[in-house]
């Protein structure tokens, strides 16, 4: 490197005189031979050392401001490097201060405070706790902080993760979990853990007015759901809120790691499990909309069974209509079949239906019983077969029947002919039939014949 020299020093205003004019004019400017401005300041070890080189330009600020840097378009106003290449060597800018306020970093656009972050100590105590704080606008509205046990994000209608990308992949929002209580260390976890999760609170007005005073409403969480390997981690997915004059959380809604959903079921050991201590409707399905498709539960086995209900005490489905009406046929409430035509036709005719429906026209609980099928005259409007009204009396084509068995026909049909023996086995009102012989039994293992005779 060639050797520098002071080019000019002030200005001589006599003989063994110089002074050192205001700010127009360059005060020190020391230029080296091959064109490089710098001055460099060495210690007496010559281990420490200060370097200002052409890229660095310092003024002193007047005012509030302490140290100012100006720099030109595009270009870092301060710069720092460490070039060492020790696996250990870092850059940083160290703040220190002893005051309440801590440190802060301002950030202003044309004069106007945009920002700015402050490191901030704890209220109560310089501790472990310690917040760094980001602020905006003017008035110094917390935006965001970190300590050591959380990170708050406040006061904003919206947080936004955008992904700008011509792919299909998607940012994330990632919780990882290790046991190891040293950071960096990977210890395997263990079935229960708690993976992460999120967490929403209400402020309790109750309790007092601070901040800390707040109870948790709902949560939404992961687990370890059985015993983890490598690349084997079985994990479920839980949803919980608190109920109403409750303090604390219960899980409403578990998927486990088989797929299984729990409904008021923390243990599903099927596909979908729907529990729940209280009385009345465990699922209630309601179509508010009064035209088109009413409210309907689908299920489309490749097996055999549709949907197996299996309730091991009283009845096993509900139905219910909630109209409210003391009319003829305005509680009503059925089970109808349908099919479809074929694969290329979205058609789904009715074959048939079963129904019960108010029989009265009081506030009282008279029902009766209906029977459908489909001729195929009509696919929506099936004909009514069979019919058992209020008092138990059974209709076959016919809606009123009289007695207890009304058939509306000219003919009925017995299949199968039977010759009781003598003193047989039989209850009274039993009839048989054989080639030869009409037998009713008129008393218990008692028959009377009438003989069959002429021809037809």
């Amino acid at each position: 490197m060639a050797d520098a020299k002071i080019i000019n020093y002030g200005q001589q205003i006599s003989a063994g005189s110089t002074a050192i004019p205001d700010n127009n004019t360059t005060a020190l400017n020391i230029e080296s031979t091959d064109a490089q401005d710098y001055i460099t300041a060495d210690t007496t070890d010559g281990s420490e050392s200060i370097t200002l080189s052409q890229q660095t330009k310092v003024t002193g600020g007047g005012g509030t401001t302490g140290l100012a840097m100006p720099t030109g378009d595009d270009a870092p106003t301060l710069y720092l490097e460490n070039s060492t290449g020790s696996s250990q060597n870092r850059t940083g800018l160290m703040m220190n201060t002893d005051g309440a306020v801590g440190c802060v970093i301002d950030m202003y656009v044309s004069d106007d405070r945009k920002m700015f972050i402050q490191a901030q100590a704890n209220e109560q105590s310089i501790t472990a706790e310690d917040t760094l704080i980001f602020k905006s606008d003017p008035s110094g509205t917390t935006r965001a902080s970190i300590s050591a046990s959380s990170f708050d994000i406040q006061d904003l209608d919206t947080s936004v993760i955008t992904n700008n990308a011509s792919d299909a992949t998607a940012k994330a929002l990632a919780f990882t979990r290790s046991r190891s209580d040293t950071n960096g260390n990977a210890t395997i976890v263990q079935d229960d853990d708690i993976l992460g999760r999120i967490d929403w609170y209400g402020a309790d007005a109750s309790s007092g007015t601070t901040a800390d005073n707040k109870t948790i409403a709902a949560s939404i969480y992961s687990q370890i759901d059985g015993g983890p390997g490598h690349e084997d981690m079985p994990g479920s997915l839980r949803f919980a809120t608190t109920a109403n004059g409750a303090a604390s959380l219960t899980d409403r809604i578990v998927i486990r790691q088989s797929g299984n959903v729990g409904i008021g079921d923390t243990e599903p050991n099927y596909h979908c499990v729907i529990g729940t201590g209280k009385s009345g409707p465990i699922t209630y399905v309601y179509n508010s909309n009064t035209s088109g498709m009413s409210s309907a539960i689908t299920a489309h086995p490749n097996g055999a069974a549709g949907m197996i209900i299996d309730h091991r005490a009283s009845d096993s489905l509900y139905l219910m209509n909630t109209t409210k009406g003391n009319t003829a046929d305005v509680r009503s409430t059925g089970i109808a079949f349908f099919g479809r035509t074929d694969e290329a036709s979205d058609e789904y005719p009715m074959m048939g239906a079963i129904r019960v429906r108010h029989e009265g026209t009081a506030a009282d609980q008279k029902g009766y019983m209906t029977f459908y099928t489909n001729d195929g005259t009509d696919d929506r409007a099936p004909t009514e077969r069979m019919r058992i009204d209020s008092t138990g009396k059974v209709g076959i084509a016919t809606n009123d029947p009289t007695e207890a068995l009304d058939i509306n026909s000219d003919a009925i049909r017995i299949r199968t002919a039977q010759t009781p023996a003598s003193g047989g086995t039989g209850a009274a009102g039993m009839v048989c039939w054989d080639a030869n012989y009409m037998y009713v039994c008129t008393a218990t293992d008692t028959w009377k014949r009438v003989a069959l005779t002429g021809g037809y």
